[in-house]
Order: structure tokens, then C-alpha cells, then sequence
């Protein structure tokens, strides 16, 4: 015999050991402790298991509110162009690194906002139930008698569907959508948004488990702060239509695919007059004391020229962490960014102010990375809403929120979520959409409550029309891939834009996704002298500077643009004086 099925039968008898003893008694067991036994983190460890009896009116030890996400969402970059540089992957040596920082579960002690351990809070997604052994039906039928190793002994315990605050990290890679277009719906996958009364997650999860068929569903997101509900996958519209009529559901909607819109100054950064803005609500040191959500497929947690102060993955993949095996030893998935979307966003944002590649808006500014869209850049609209609950439970620390995603769809969830997020005290900057259409038809820029933006096209850094063509027009006028209308707030520079990128390098990429994270900059830049502004506020100031339709061009930046399609005319972003 190897010594690896020698290990495995040692476990095996350790654990039949466990198991009978927990025979002998009705006492409810507490598996979160588990590691006293030096067992490896198991993912299902995490649960209230009762030998014999109902299970239903346990209360689960753990407090923690970091429930996860499913796995897809887009962005609005129209391209990414073919002029990217590649730096090192590891960076300068006398520059930040962020993974130099990083414990055990994924945090730095001192720069990154501490959430609850990770051994804590292990997933136990449903759809791993058939493979632990487990059956979540009421029934709580046990395995075949094949089963053998840890799927048989694991099916000696019957469990019922867990508590809801045992959800924690579910790695979305796990829970795959299927490959849909942007803004088409998600095939059985629902958000359900509860009534807003004292019903909780828990008691949902009781009575449906009482009244509809759970075999086949799986818990994909749990909402707290921004709205009181959940997102589920099911195999069958039965099922979905008993939800439905449950009297504590509120409404219950289709999910849908979104889609990301896509010491060198960058010309959008010269445009708008940032670099001469900075220093007022800046340290002298290149950098401003704010915080910024970049609600994203991550950030490059290594770019020696990002400021990354906190990071929160709601999607697993093969860079980003995630689980290999159900019984391996797994890591939390990090918000790394593998596909370069972020990280772009995130530079125009807040790049450092130093001697190297390039400046943002807000330079140095607090990133915080939250992972919401996969190595493709997509994801659900439900993994959107997660990405904006778990930023709402930080509102007292974080001022502005960037989304450079979205969908032409129109969700009542998408809307509920930032808009008491924008109760919450935070600004929400979101991109317009790159169809060349009207953004009335496109979420989230036509919700009244954000800061939507369009994009120009800007290549000399100048006003006045006289800088060579970018590839999506004339210099000086509206993108061609912009959209545009009565919606959008602000016109911002997003064609060939020149900022961050994975790998520790940078890139150009054009798209509403890079013109939305200058008015997300500015909002910032204001926001860090004007700390307790509102939406409203911050929208008037930077509406005082911009530059409007008929505005003289100075030489400069100060100046408007041609070509707008409508007759909305959009101010352009501008904040040398703001």
C-alpha cells in the first residue's frame, strides 16, 4: 500500500471515529473548529450538522457578511489596442508590492482592510452537494452504497440545506453561467428580492425548504445592505414560480449577462487638467487621501504604480486563486486581475505621481479591487449587485465607486442596489455604453442616481480639433462608439487611452470604460476637500468647471467638443479649478 492510501486510510478511520461518536450523542456539533484536529481546510467544515433530528432552528456562530458571487459580466471597453506594452511581472524592487505584503489569507496587516478568516468562512455551494456525499432535498436521501473513501462516510451524515450565514466565498468558477450575450437573460438563473420587512435570509431559506423542492437549486449570491435578497439557479421554471408565490417575495427577475464597456501623461489626463489639479487635495508626495471602489475584474495587485489598499474576489479562476479539489487545501481567490480591464480603469483612476509610466486623475488614491468580472471581462448582473453590497458595507470608508460595465437591459434589482448605495454616502461613476446609441436603453448609466459618461475622442491632450484622427473620429468630437443622450452626465476623454495594465505594464484601450474613470477621478479629487458632499453636490461642482456646448477652446483643455448626436450636449469633464 502507498503512502498516500495509508494517509487517506488513517483520515478515513479518524474521521469513522468522529462520525460514530456523534451517534452516541443529539448534541448539534460545531465544524468551524474543525482545524483543532489538524484537519486540512475541507470546504464543508463549516456547518452545523446534527446527527438525527431537525436541523432548521440552528444558529449559525459566524456573523460574517462576506457571501460570494457568480461568475460572469462584461465591460465597456470597446477595444483593446494593439500598442500595449508588457512590464515586469514583478516590478521595480523599491516599488510597493502588494503580494510582498499578503498573509496567509490574502490580506496585508497594515495596508489592506481586514475581513473575517478565511477558515471561517469555506463555501458549501449546492452543487458540490452530490460530490460531498450530500443531498439538500427534504428528503436528505444518503449516497449510493458505492460511494466509497470520503463520499461514503460523508454520507452517514444527513444534513438539511445550511444556514445562510454558513455562504461564504462561493467560487464563482464553480457556478458557471452559460456563455450568453451582453444583456441576454441567463437561462434558469433569478434574482428574488424579498419585501422589506423583518423576514431574513435564514427564515426564506426555512420556509421555501418547507414548501418547494430544493434538489437541483443552487445559492449563488446573498444580498444584505443594498437589498434584501438572493440570486439562485434552478433546473426548472417550476420551482422558480413557487418562489414566486411565496408571500415575503417581492418580485423576482431574470439574471442577465453585462459586459465591460474597454512618467508618460496620457492625453485624457492632459484634456481635462488633472495633473494641475491634483496637488490641491494632494500630500506633495504624488498621492490623495480618498478611497475608490473599482467594481471591476480586479487590479493588478502587483503594479509597482497603483495604490491597491483593499481587495475582494467574488470569482475564482486559475490566477486568481480559487478550488482545485473539493478535499484539497484551498486558497481564497484574490482579486488579481487576469484579463487587464481593471487594472486599466483603476490607472486612469488613481495612478501614482512618480517618475515612472503613467498619472491618474487622483494619483495615489486608496484602490479597493473588487472582482466582480472573469478573465473574459463578464459576468451576471446578480455578481454586479454582490460586488455593490459588500462596497456598501464599507460606506464609511469608500467615496466613489467606478463601474465600467453594464448591459442595455433594465433591472429593478440593479437599480434598488445603487441606489441605496448612494444613500450610503458613495458616488457611483458608470460608463455609457460603446453601441453609438442612446444609453437610455443601456443599465446602469440610464439610473438617475449616477454619474454617466461619454467618451470623446481626444489624441493630442488639446481642444480645438487639430490633433491627428484617433480611429473612432476626427479629433475633438464624440467617439464613435460612444453613447450619448438625455441620460449621460458628463463627457469624458476614452479613445486610445494610455494607463495601467496587468503583468506590472500598461496599454492603451478605448471605450466609455476608460472615459467613466476620469469623471470617477474627479469626483474623488473633489470628494477628498469636500468630504461629506453628496451626489448632488459633487455632480453641481463638477458641472461649475466643465467645459460646455459653445465653449471658446483656451489653447489648452478648456474647450467642447463636435460631433454629439443629440441635442443633450453633455458637459466635458474638466477640474483644473475645481
Amino acid at each position: 500500500m502507498s503512502s498516500r492510501s495509508k494517509k487517506q486510510m488513517e483520515i478515513c478511520i479518524i474521521f469513522s471515529i468522529i462520525v460514530l461518536s456523534l451517534f452516541s450523542s443529539n448534541n448539534s456539533v460545531k465544524f468551524v473548529n474543525a482545524f483543532d484536529f489538524a484537519f486540512p481546510e475541507i470546504p464543508f467544515l463549516n456547518f452545523n450538522f446534527k446527527i438525527g433530528g431537525d436541523t432548521s432552528n440552528s444558529e449559525p456562530e459566524s456573523s460574517s457578511k462576506d457571501y460570494s458571487i457568480s461568475d460572469k459580466i462584461d465591460t465597456f471597453d470597446s477595444v483593446s489596442d494593439e500598442d500595449a506594452t508588457s512590464g515586469n511581472d514583478e516590478g521595480p524592487t523599491n516599488k510597493f508590492s502588494l503580494a510582498d505584503e499578503l498573509n496567509n489569507d490574502g490580506y496585508s496587516d497594515d495596508k489592506i482592510v481586514r475581513d473575517m478568516p478565511y477558515y471561517e468562512s469555506l463555501p458549501f455551494p449546492s452543487n458540490l452537494v452530490k460530490e460531498s456525499g450530500y443531498d439538500t432535498a427534504d428528503e436528505q436521501k444518503q449516497e449510493d452504497n458505492e460511494s466509497t473513501g470520503f463520499k461514503q462516510l460523508y454520507s452517514m451524515v444527513p444534513v438539511t440545506l445550511p444556514l445562510i450565514a454558513d455562504y461564504n466565498d462561493i467560487p464563482s468558477s464553480l457556478l458557471t453561467a452559460s456563455d450568453v450575450a451582453p444583456g441576454k437573460i441567463i437561462p434558469n438563473q433569478y434574482i428574488v428580492v424579498l419585501k422589506d420587512d423583518d423576514t431574513n435570509i435564514s427564515e426564506f431559506i426555512s420556509d421555501i425548504s418547507g414548501r418547494v423542492e430544493l434538489q437541483g437549486v443552487e445559492l449563488l449570491q446573498i444580498y444584505e445592505n443594498v437589498l434584501k435578497g438572493l440570486a439562485i439557479k434552478v433546473p426548472n421554471d417550476k420551482v422558480i414560480e413557487a418562489i414566486e408565490r411565496l408571500p415575503m417575495v417581492d418580485h423576482v427577475e431574470n439574471d442577465v449577462m453585462t459586459q465591460a464597456f474597454a512618467q508618460t501623461l496620457p492625453t485624457g489626463i492632459n484634456r481635462i487638467d488633472a495633473d494641475m489639479s491634483s496637488t490641491k487635495s494632494g500630500n506633495g508626495a504624488g498621492s490623495v487621501e480618498v478611497d475608490v471602489a473599482v467594481i471591476d475584474s480586479g487590479i493588478d495587485l502587483k503594479h509597482s504604480d497603483l495604490n491597491v489598499y483593499h481587495q475582494k474576489s467574488f470569482v475564482s479562476s486559475s490566477s486568481s486563486g480559487g478550488y482545485s479539489s473539493l478535499f484539497k487545501t484551498s486558497t481564497p481567490p484574490t482579486a488579481n486581475d487576469d484579463n487587464g480591464h481593471g487594472t486599466h480603469v483603476a490607472g486612469i483612476i488613481g495612478a501614482k505621481d512618480n517618475s515612472i509610466g503613467s498619472v491618474g486623475v487622483v494619483p495615489g488614491a486608496k484602490l479597493w479591487a473588487i472582482k466582480v468580472l472573469d478573465s473574459k471581462g463578464a459576468g451576471p448582473l446578480s455578481t454586479v449587485i454582490k460586488g455593490i453590497d459588500y462596497v456598501t458595507s464599507y460606506a464609511n470608508q469608500i467615496e466613489v465607486a467606478n463601474l465600467s460595465l453594464g448591459c442595455e437591459c433594465k433591472s429593478s434589482a440593479f437599480d434598488t442596489a445603487i441606489n441605496n448605495a448612494v444613500k450610503a454616502g458613495i458616488v457611483f461613476v458608470v460608463a455609457g455604453g460603446n453601441a453609438g446609441k442612446d444609453a437610455r436603453t443601456f443599465s446602469p448609466a440610464n439610473n438617475p442616481n449616477v454619474l454617466a459618461v461619454s467618451a470623446i475622442a481626444d489624441s493630442d491632450g488639446k481642444c480645438g480639433g487639430k490633433g491627428p484622427s484617433t480611429g473612432y473620429g476626427n479629433d475633438d468630437t464624440l467617439a464613435s462608439f460612444s453613447n450619448y443622450g438625455s441620460v449621460i452626465d458628463f463627457a469624458a476623454p476614452g479613445a486610445k487611452i494610455f494607463s495601467t495594465y496587468k503583468g506590472n505594464g500598461y496599454a492603451t484601450m478605448s471605450g466609455t470604460s476608460m472615459a467613466s474613470p476620469h469623471v470617477a477621478g474627479a469626483a474623488a479629487l473633489y470628494m477628498a476637500s469636500h468630504p461629506d458632499a453628496s451626489l448632488t453636490e459633487v455632480r453641481s461642482g463638477l458641472m461649475s468647471q466643465a467645459s460646455l456646448s459653445g465653449t471658446s477652446c483656451d489653447g489648452n483643455g478648456h474647450g467642447y467638443f463636435t460631433g454629439d448626436k443629440d441635442n443633450s450636449k453633455e458637459p466635458l469633464l474638466y477640474v483644473r479649478n475645481n
